[in-house]
């Protein structure tokens, strides 16, 4: 198995924020692929650069409560998501966010 295969698996379920040592400890019990740490966190940089997710969270900006286009730029994200994502990229994303 390739590192970066056992990667994705192991962040489909441990989660794509999941401690580096986490990931690099469970690539290597359930799939005995041994990765350094270094490696691990660029191979999750690239993970987040291709699911369009920045490596750097931020406090969102204040918002105005009376905002009535909150739902329309929320729903035109989600439709731009589905547009440069698979179907199959899409469930595995809501798997590893409603995983039990």
């Amino acid at each position: 198995m390739k590192k970066s295969e056992a990667f994705r698996l192991a962040v489909e379920a441990l989660g794509i924020e999941a401690p580096i040592g986490d990931i690099v400890d469970h690539m290597k019990e359930k799939f005995n692929v041994e990765i350094d740490k270094n490696m691990a966190s660029t191979y999750r940089s690239n993970f987040k650069k291709k699911l369009g997710v920045s490596g750097t969270l931020r406090k969102p900006a204040a918002k105005s409560s009376t905002n009535s286009n909150d739902a329309l730029d929320f729903m035109t994200t989600i439709r731009d998501w589905e547009r440069k994502l698979s179907p199959e990229m899409i469930q595995k994303l809501v798997n590893v966010m409603y995983q039990g």
